[in-house]
């Protein structure tokens, strides 16, 4: 099982707006640093997470993956090839074999189109058989995702669906042309505790029918822990710590880590863990920390954390963290 992705001391810095009296007397331009140097490979047919507080830079790494936006440094490798330098002739093969499920699912279909028309869209823009044929993959692809009877849903609009049926629909638009990686960024987050467990048993279940693979984008540490194979902990616009999920959950190194992990009710219910708070809330994008970045809020922070960015440790079996107390 080789890389699918590979994502190479990749950067987004975003320009502040300023007002003229700032500029002028500053001269000083103020870049929010989105993504700071993330690195990190997910295998073929393997979901991969990436998790950490709103803010951190999660759903940045998705959209310039998809290249809704270019980054500002870095590399992303697909199957061997640097998507970053991609040809506008290369774009629409490349948006076959990569597609997104988005957070909210009323946004990204549009409230015109009837749920055959969404789904059909992506075989009619890359001209995939004849319309008979796509009607008949649309209605197969609603099955696969659980919308049953399928063609009841053909002519309805998604504001006549639940939140958990249009996610559904989403889902089926995107893997219609059967894509080699979907970028699911935070799918469950807006669904009902039932729904979510149940759109989350779908996307294993369709994973392993496609043979995809997926880059999962959660908040929510508990929600990774049953969906994805291996996981990286985000922190303003960095990776603290990576590695299989089982590791990370049962041996995470990283104070931030243990300190999401420590707050989930029943993670692991035959691990007791000291509950961690964390001080203060998260630093400003714009201003980042000297040393390690997290040292502000970590309740073990030493001189060192102040002055010096950490190295990643290496713990065993592909586990990294960066963190002095290693």
């Amino acid at each position: 099982m080789g890389n699918l992705l590979e994502v190479r001391g990749l950067k987004k810095y975003f320009p502040v707006k300023q007002g003229f009296f700032t500029k002028e007397f500053t001269k000083e331009e103020e870049w929010v640093r989105a993504v700071d140097g993330v690195s990190f490979k997910i295998d073929d047919r393997e979901v991969f997470g990436l998790v950490g507080e709103s803010g951190c830079g999660k759903t940045t790494i998705g959209r310039l993956i998809v290249k809704l936006m270019d980054p500002t440094e870095g590399d992303i490798y697909l199957d061997g090839k640097n998507i970053v330098k991609l040809s506008k002739n290369e774009l629409k093969d490349f948006r076959k074999n990569v597609g997104m499920i988005f957070q909210d699912p009323y946004e990204s279909l549009n409230p015109r189109f009837t749920i055959l028309e969404s789904v059909k869209e992506p075989l009619d823009i890359h001209r995939i058989g004849e319309r008979e044929d796509r009607i008949k993959k649309v209605v197969s692809i609603l099955k696969e995702v659980g919308l049953n009877p399928e063609k009841s849903f053909l002519k309805r609009y998604p504001h006549e669906l639940s939140g958990g049926q249009r996610q559904r629909v989403a889902i089926a638009r995107t893997l219609i042309v059967n894509p080699k990686m979907v970028i699911a960024d935070e799918p469950c987050s807006m669904l009902d505790v039932s729904i979510r467990a149940e759109i989350m048993k779908m996307m294993i279940k369709l994973k392993e029918e496609f043979g995809l693979s997926i880059l999962y984008i959660t908040h929510d540490i508990s929600e990774a822990r049953h969906i994805t194979d291996s996981m990286a902990v985000m922190y303003l616009g960095k990776i603290v710590e990576s590695g299989r999920t089982d590791d990370i959950i049962e041996n995470p190194s990283h104070p931030y880590s243990k300190a999401l992990i420590s707050v989930v009710p029943d993670i692991d219910p035959d691990i007791k863990r000291e509950k961690i708070e964390l001080l203060g809330g998260v630093p400003s994008p714009t201003d980042i920390p000297k040393g390690c970045r997290f040292h502000p809020r970590c309740p073990y922070a030493m001189d060192i954390c102040r002055e010096k960015e950490p190295e990643y440790i290496k713990i065993g079996n592909g586990h990294i963290a960066s963190c002095h107390l290693l």
